[in-house]
């Protein structure tokens, strides 16, 4: 299986774009990606320099997560080029900062840190505390409860309160305050898993944030290409109504002196209706097109974008062998199906470890203070308790078996992956 994922990822979109396409994306990149690799324990605290990983690897800065927040820092203007047009350049800067996708990925990104931070918390201790002020009054009457070895006394017994005396009236107010704390000492790694499982999430955000600056150029550059493809079939067809415009009017006056049949005019305005509409045609092609690139972009529809055409269109010279490396060290979903996998095997051994016993330690304190007579209870309290869940309806068995088919899925995604990106290589 390694080696079919290995074999089959060769492929590449976003590697094997021309050098203008990829010299967009790379100026749109702001960092390097951190290792996959996550510490034996969860951090108390986010360390703040930046990290560093191989080159090729790209992951967003964390000030990007703040123009979702910062609606002045989302820019509605477009870079327009002296001619007044949009270049390549300036179209795929625009898309990056005005595509929802994109700010999509970066919600998730932020999720997906969060998720981090949630379960980094089962590591911390859990403190709560009570304080409540009132009244209360106990009248005990009636016929008691004889008590062995005291005949004279007499009470009433009130289940989960205790035993009473016959004639105890009391009246008072009183302050109770409560404080518990709670630490897990350890449950043999379970919430290990579960931090590592979302240190893994992250980590697969950050890729397809990056994945998507790629696609997103990549849906710009054909968008652009296709508007100036429209364009130059639109200025083609205007031409031919021009011409073929012309070529009528020159045989309609050929006709009236009576040097050419009918027959001649009849064919020349069957050529000119026909390229009229070849125009139309056209022109809501250039229309369609100029949609397509705004679609891309992230801008209004009803905005116009003209765009700044070029002369000096990127080749392509590399070979499949060539693409098929490349595609090796740029298409993130690979890494992503790496990542999906270990998340998989990590769940089966947190769904494992359910049946592992729980250590915590516990402390409690409770004081109880009554105005008359002034009496009052302090009772603190501290000790270690473990809990091993012995049956539980099969939950358990069943949590290892959804696991199990998890990594199986996961592998099997990553082969129709691998498949479809050796695809797209050997297709373009």
């Amino acid at each position: 299986m390694i080696c079919l994922l290995v074999a089959s990822v060769l492929a590449g979109g976003g590697g094997c774009a021309g050098d203008r396409f990829r010299g967009a994306v790379d100026r749109t990149a702001e960092a390097v990606l951190p290792g996959p690799e996550l510490p034996a324990q969860p951090p108390t605290q986010k360390p703040s320099p930046a990290p560093t990983a191989p080159p090729g690897e790209v992951v967003l800065a964390g000030h990007e997560t703040e123009i979702l927040h910062d609606a002045a820092a989302v820019d509605t203007t477009l870079p327009h080029d002296a001619d007044g047009g949009l270049s390549l350049d300036a179209c795929i800067e625009t898309a990056m900062r005005r595509q929802p996708r994109l700010r999509a990925e970066l919600e998730n990104i932020a999720q997906a840190n969060l998720a981090g931070d949630i379960t980094s918390a089962a590591f911390l201790p859990l403190v709560s505390a009570g304080y409540s002020v009132g009244e209360f009054g106990v009248n005990v009457g009636g016929i008691g409860i004889p008590i062995p070895g005291a005949p004279t006394a007499q009470g009433t017994y009130v289940p989960q309160q205790g035993f009473l005396p016959i004639g105890f009236d009391y009246n008072t107010t009183y302050v109770l305050t409560e404080a518990r704390i709670q630490w897990l000492i350890t449950d043999f790694g379970r919430r290990l898993g579960l931090h590592r499982q979302a240190g893994l999430a992250e980590e697969i955000s950050r890729l397809k944030s990056v994945r998507a600056r790629q696609t997103i150029a990549h849906e710009v550059t054909i968008a652009y290409y296709e508007l100036l493809r429209a364009r130059s079939l639109y200025r083609i067809a205007d031409e031919s109504v021009a011409r073929l415009e012309s070529e009528r009017q020159t045989i309609a006056k050929l006709q009236q002196g009576g040097l050419l049949e009918k027959e001649k005019v009849l064919r020349a305005e069957v050529a000119l209706t026909a390229a009229l509409k070849l125009r139309d045609s056209a022109e809501a092609a250039e229309r369609i097109a100029a949609g397509g690139l705004n679609l891309a972009m992230g801008v209004p529809q009803h905005q116009p974008t003209p765009v700044a055409g070029f002369s000096d269109v990127p080749g392509f010279e590399l070979s499949v062998t060539d693409c098929l490396h490349e595609a090796v060290r740029s298409r993130r979903e690979f890494a992503v199906a790496r990542r999906t996998v270990a998340i998989a095997d990590s769940g089966r051994k947190v769904a494992k470890l359910g049946f592992a016993p729980k250590v915590f330690a516990n402390g409690f304190y409770f004081n109880f203070r009554a105005d008359e007579p002034g009496g009052y209870v302090d009772i603190p309290l501290g000790f270690i308790n473990l809990e091993w869940g012995v049956y539980e309806g099969g939950k358990r068995v069943a949590d290892i078996r959804k696991a199990d088919s998890q990594v199986r899925s996961a592998m099997i995604q990553a082969e129709i992956l691998s498949d479809t990106i050796a695809f797209q290589v050997n297709e373009c």
